[in-house]
């Protein structure tokens, strides 16, 4: 599973993550990090890996997305 966003909080993954364990699924999750350094860390059996990024990063994705950019 991957998410754009800090976690938790957020409902909606929170109940995905929970249906999918009690299913007996094993649940990894990458998300990023607006405060603080990577970590790993345990939620409710779910490995979450955080990737920090800098304020400056995070600003760069809405412009990018604003405009068109051809690689």
């Amino acid at each position: 599973m991957v998410l754009e966003s800090d976690f938790p909080p957020d409902l909606r993954v929170e109940n995905e993550i929970i249906s999918l364990i009690a299913a007996k699924h094993t649940v990894i999750m990458a998300c990023l990090s607006f405060r603080g350094s990577d970590a790993v860390t345990e939620w409710k059996g779910c490995r979450i890996y955080k990737k920090a990024i800098s304020p400056f990063v995070n600003k760069s994705r809405v412009v990018a997305m604003k405009f068109h950019f051809y690689f």
